[in-house]
């Protein structure tokens, strides 16, 4: 079995056959990540390995850093101002005051620039009833106006989305006609279908950027370590980690972006199992975060 860690700065890789334990080290390419993993894992021995289970910080750390792909956001016209006014919970004293912000948060750091937030003529009511027909012609133009801007990707999210998607899927269908098959678009009635649009948003949001982010990686992760003889399977852990195999990974590629550190908790937990001790402060410091 191999497993491996991704970092900002280092990746390391950890192989156990037959008891016995191989460790190496090597600096993270951070234009080619996929590159230190597999010349990692050939330094421990790829070759004959039956499991590699894989997490990584990757994710984690673009969102921190902003160092993002330019990604758009489609939801009901009049609501495109949720990721930053998120669930409205404020304190009493601040429920008229329209500057009040939050200490912490996005609100002043909105994962997607308010340009790039459309909002779309359309309306579903709680019980899932059409108001107001999604108007394909206003929804086209808002598409040529990301079109130009030269968008990545595209995240959906309309009100009551979860309770009947018709919108949503007719949305994702004209994304492809104007913006191109290429164009991921993730959309909330499938990656979060939950009530309260804020949570359904943000996980969407964030399920593109991982899109981007981890697509061509696993597409040349697999492929090198197919190319240095490994023929067992690839699991990504996922934000409870729980090893995930990779197709089902990146058909929700969201539930990944906090696999390194949920995996380093998990991990600590279990030594502290080994060693009798159930409470431990474990750190783990990284070039990034």
């Amino acid at each position: 079995m191999l497993a491996v860690d991704v970092g900002g700065t280092f990746t390391d890789v950890v192989a156990i056959e037959n008891h016995s334990i191989k460790v190496t080290k090597v600096p993270t390419n951070p234009l080619n990540t996929e590159e230190s993993v597999i010349a990692g894992a050939a330094a421990v021995g790829v070759a004959g390995a039956t499991i590699f289970n894989h997490a990584s910080t990757a994710g984690l750390n673009a969102i921190i850093t902003r160092r993002l792909p330019k990604i758009a956001f489609l939801t009901t016209l009049g609501h495109r101002d949720m990721l930053d006014m998120a669930r409205t919970w404020r304190p009493l004293e601040a429920l008229t005051d329209p500057s009040w912000r939050r200490s912490f948060g996005d609100a002043a750091r909105p994962l997607v620039p308010r340009y790039l937030r459309r909002g779309i003529h359309e309306r579903i009511l709680s019980n899932g009833q059409v108001l107001l027909p999604l108007d394909e012609e206003q929804a086209r133009e808002q598409l040529a106006v990301l079109k130009h801007c030269e968008v990545k990707g595209v995240a959906i999210c309309l009100l009551n989305a979860y309770v009947n998607p018709q919108h949503e899927i007719r949305l994702r269908e004209l994304v492809k006609e104007v913006l191109g098959d290429d164009v991921p678009c993730s959309l909330s009635s499938e990656t979060s279908p939950l009530a309260k649009e804020y949570a359904r948003a943000s996980t969407t949001v964030i399920d593109v950027f991982m899109k981007l982010i981890f697509t061509r990686y696993t597409e040349n992760l697999a492929a090198g370590l197919r190319a240095a003889n490994f023929q067992g399977e690839i699991n990504f852990a996922d934000c409870a980690a729980k090893l995930v195999a990779l197709d089902m990974a990146m058909e929700q590629p969201f539930r990944i972006v906090f696999s390194g550190p949920a995996a380093g908790a998990v991990s600590s937990a279990h030594f502290g199992q080994l060693i009798g001790d159930d409470k431990l402060m474990c750190c783990d410091i990284g070039g990034t975060s």
